[in-house]
Order: structure tokens, then C-alpha cells, then sequence
């Protein structure tokens, strides 16, 4: 490596590091002055809504007294701007820990702006009642001074320990900068030393080298003098070796007549040795090529033998994996029998008996009546797969996964039952709100049951039933009902 190259290399090594500190800083830097702007914004609007009302009120007064147009002018701008500010707040309730404080002010905000409508109302229709709103609105303008008040004591008790943190930040940040500052400037010094050591030192000694020639001190001179930097400062060196061992020779040819065969034998010599040296690297050379070749060859000759010889339990494991993969590849909309359902968990669960072994018992309990019923594709495997991830999975042994199929003239009932860790009341209740909730707005929750749920209802054009049985420590049971025709087939989906 070259001079340059070196310098470009160290010079482009800071520079990266360098930015990537200074990057790292900024983010930190910006997300702790993105959480203050956020608390100071929640200060800010909460001392203008309390603003705003007192402005309101007061406006809204000067016009019951003398009735100005332009005070109603102005009453209206000044209800705009805490409709706004109304508005900032429904915006800052979606982020706040306190949002049943926030909402409480909030719904104070909009009866405030309520009895002060049916207070110009009443004016305008020139009823007495106005006084019963405008009190009625000066009342609640107290109520609003005094939430917001205790909602900025709230928040303020709340930064307390987040200007602690924003104060850690900055003092951990002090110290990862100085830190930098000392490692980047430590290395720029270690490295200064080796480039300078490494051009110096060399040009030292050829100095030395070249002032002994010059003083014709030919007896001095270094045959081993060597330098093995590979940059210009070493070619240079090798230059000066070549040109210090030719004077030499000359020298020793002119003042040692007698001693330049002996000396062309030892060359020679070195020469043979030197050719004997590169044979053994040619040769060495080629066994290293050799040898990646021979044990490629080698593994594919075992993993042939291993695929000759068969492993029942591997060829059986990979057959089910292909199947599984192959039926999911179908298209979702394409409905399939009860059967091909059924058999499709049996090949998952041939795949977790292989995972989990003894520590899983499955039991399948299909009443062949309905092995003809079509389905959507997918309904059944889903759920025996959420059973596995979200019951059993934690259980060291003794865990059960059973499906079970039953009906009657009009109904096919569908249960997947597990003696896993259970949900609390609370959580199901959750899951069975978030599906009907997801029904109104077009999302997917509730552990892969909204996916079935949604292709059932598409396939049958009405909801289907779906019921969830749990208990902490005890199990979860998820059954499916869908609609069944006497005749025994599926009733025909719209």
C-alpha cells in the first residue's frame, strides 16, 4: 500500500467515524428537543385555551350588554380560535398519558361553546333564557380554568422527571463527544507516529547507508540492509539495496580476483535454492488448489450416498412440508372440502409432532358426515396454529391439541380445543370487540381469527358464529359454526 493510499484510507476512516458521531449526537439530539417541543406545546395550549375562554366570555358579555354587531363579529373570530384549539387538543389526547383529563376539558370546551350558541340564540329570538345560558356558560368557563390549571400542575409534575432524563441525555452525550474527541485525537496521534516512523526511520538509514559509500567505506557496507514497507518509501529501499550490492560486487571483483568464481558458486547456489523454493511454493500452490476440489467432490458424494441410502422420518417430514406448501399456495377465494381441510392439519401437525415430539398428543375427532362440506380454504389450520404459538408452545410436556367436527341438519360445528396457558375474560372479551370492530372498519386482529372470520363471512355472505372459551391455566377452545343444508351439502354462498 502506497503513501496516498494509506492517507486515504485514515483520512476516510475518520471523516466516517466523525460523521457517524456527529450523526448519532444529532438524532439524540432532535429527539430529545422533539419531546420538549411536545411538552411545552401541551403547556402552550393549555394557558391559551384558558385564554381564549376568559376572551370568549368577556366578548360574548359586551355583546349581551350592547348588542354591536361588530362584538358579534368578534365573538365569532374568538370562538373559532377555540375551536381550534379544541381541535390541537383532540390531537395531543391521542398521545397523552392523561386523556381522561384531557377528554373531561375537552367536553367542558364544547358545552362552554354550546351554552354560548344558545345564548345568542336566545338573544336573536329575543327570549329571556339568555341569562340562564350565559350564566350557565360563565360557570363552566370556571370549571375550564380550574381543569386546565390542575391538568398544567399534572403535566408539570410529569416533566420533572423527564427534564431529569433530557439532563442525563445531554450529560451521557457530553461524555460520549469528549470521549470521541479523546479516541479520535489518541488515533490520529498513533497514527501520525507509525506514518512518520515508517517514512523516516527508512530514509534514515539509507542516509546512513549512502554517506558510508560516499566516504568510500566499502567494508560497512549492509548486505541484509532491508526495509519491508511496500510503499515508495520501501521500492526506494530496494532500489538502494540493488545499487549498494552491484558496488560491492564491482569492489570485490576488482580488490578479490580470486574469490569472484567462488563467489558466482555461492550465487549459484543461491540461485538452485532460490529455484527449489519457488518449485515447492508452485507445488504447494497446487495442493491448495487441489485440496478445495477433493473435499467438494467428498461432500457430494455423501450427500449422495445419504439421499441413496433414504431416512424414512426426513423423506416422510419433507413430504408433509411440500404438501403443506403446495395447499397454501392455492388461491384463498377457491373453497376446498372438510377432508383436504382436515388432511392439511394433519400434514402441519405431522410437521410440530417433528418439532415438539413427545411433548404434544393431537386427537382428531371428525364426524364423517361433513367430510364433504365445503369450506374456504385455510379455516381450520390458522387457528390450530394460533393454539400452538399462543397455548401450548411455553408447556414442558402433557401438552393436548384436539379438532373436532360435529353438526346437525342445519349447522357444521367446528372446534379447536388446547389445554395451553389460557387468556383472561378480559383478553377474549378484547379479541371478539376487536373482530367486531374490524368488521366496521375493514382491518385484521385478534390472533389470525379475523382472517378466518372475514373469509367465512365473504364465502357465506353472513356472519358466521365464532366463540371463544378461556381461562388462565386452564386452556382456550375457539369453535366455528357455520350454516349447513339438510340435503347435506354446504349452503350456496351468494
Amino acid at each position: 500500500m502506497n503513501i496516498r493510499t494509506k492517507l486515504l484510507v485514515f483520512i476516510l476512516l475518520l471523516v466516517i467515524l466523525l460523521n457517524s458521531v456527529s450523526l448519532f449526537l444529532y438524532q439524540n439530539a432532535r429527539s430529545i428537543q422533539n419531546g420538549y417541543s411536545e411538552i411545552m406545546e401541551r403547556f402552550v395550549l393549555l394557558n391559551q385555551i384558558s385564554k381564549y375562554v376568559d376572551n370568549n366570555l368577556r366578548i360574548l358579555n359586551l355583546y349581551v350588554i350592547e348588542r354591536s354587531q361588530s362584538d358579534l363579529v368578534q365573538f365569532k373570530t374568538s370562538q373559532d380560535q377555540l375551536i381550534n384549539a379544541l381541535k390541537d387538543l383532540d390531537r395531543i389526547v391521542e398521545r397523552s398519558d392523561n386523556q381522561l383529563a384531557l377528554a373531561n376539558l375537552r367536553h367542558m370546551i364544547e358545552t362552554f361553546i354550546q351554552e354560548e350558541n344558545r345564548t345568542l340564540q336566545a338573544i336573536m329570538n329575543k327570549q329571556n333564557e339568555y341569562t340562564i345560558h350565559f350564566e350557565e356558560a360563565e360557570k363552566v368557563s370556571g370549571y375550564i380554568r380550574e381543569q386546565s390549571q390542575k391538568l398544567l400542575m399534572i403535566e408539570l409534575d410529569a416533566y420533572h422527571p423527564i427534564f431529569q432524563t433530557i439532563v442525563q441525555s445531554n450529560l451521557q452525550l457530553n461524555r460520549i463527544g469528549i470521549g470521541i474527541f479523546f479516541v479520535s485525537t489518541i488515533l490520529s496521534i498513533l497514527f501520525a507516529v507509525w506514518f512518520s516512523k515508517g517514512i523516516t526511520d527508512p530514509i534514515h538509514r539509507l542516509v546512513k547507508a549512502a554517506n558510508r559509500i560516499s566516504r568510500g567505506e566499502l567494508e560497512f557496507i549492509d548486505m541484509d540492509f532491508k526495509i519491508t514497507a511496500k510503499d515508495e518509501v520501501g521500492r526506494l529501499a530496494d532500489a538502494f539495496q540493488r545499487m549498494q550490492r552491484n558496488i560491492h560486487d564491482l569492489v570485490i571483483e576488482i580488490q578479490h580476483k580470486a574469490n569472484i568464481e567462488k563467489e558466482l558458486k555461492e550465487q549459484a547456489l543461491k540461485h538452485a535454492e532460490v529455484d527449489r523454493m519457488i518449485k515447492e511454493l508452485e507445488l504447494k500452490t497446487l495442493q491448495s488448489q487441489i485440496n478445495p476440489h477433493f473435499l467438494f467432490n467428498t461432500l457430494n458424494s455423501l450427500a449422495k450416498l445419504a439421499y441413496i441410502e433414504g431416512a424414512e422420518q426426513t423423506s416422510e417430514l419433507t413430504t408433509s412440508v411440500a404438501n403443506l406448501l403446495r395447499y397454501n399456495l392455492r388461491k384463498l377465494d377457491r373453497p376446498v372440502t372438510l377432508r383436504e381441510e382436515v388432511q392439511h392439519v394433519k400434514e402441519y401437525l405431522a410437521i410440530q409432532k417433528a418439532r415438539f415430539r413427545d411433548r404434544v398428543t393431537y386427537e382428531i375427532d371428525i364426524d364423517e358426515r361433513f367430510l364433504d362440506v365445503l369450506i374456504p380454504s385455510l379455516t381450520l389450520q390458522p387457528i390450530v396454529e394460533n393454539a400452538f404459538i399462543h397455548g401450548i408452545e411455553s408447556l414442558e410436556q402433557g401438552a393436548r391439541i384436539r379438532l373436532v367436527v360435529t353438526g346437525g341438519d342445519d349447522k357444521v360445528e367446528m372446534r379447536v380445543e388446547d389445554n395451553g396457558i389460557g387468556m383472561e375474560e378480559d383478553v377474549v372479551n378484547r379479541l371478539l370487540t376487536d373482530v367486531e370492530i374490524q368488521k366496521r372498519h375493514g382491518h385484521s386482529t385478534g390472533l389470525g381469527l379475523q382472517n378466518v372470520w372475514k373469509r367465512l363471512q365473504l364465502f357465506y355472505q353472513q356472519e358466521p358464529f365464532i366463540r371463544i372459551v378461556s381461562k388462565r391455566g386452564m386452556g382456550t377452545s375457539v369453535q366455528i359454526t357455520i350454516p349447513y343444508s339438510r340435503t347435506g351439502e354446504v349452503m350456496e354462498h351468494a
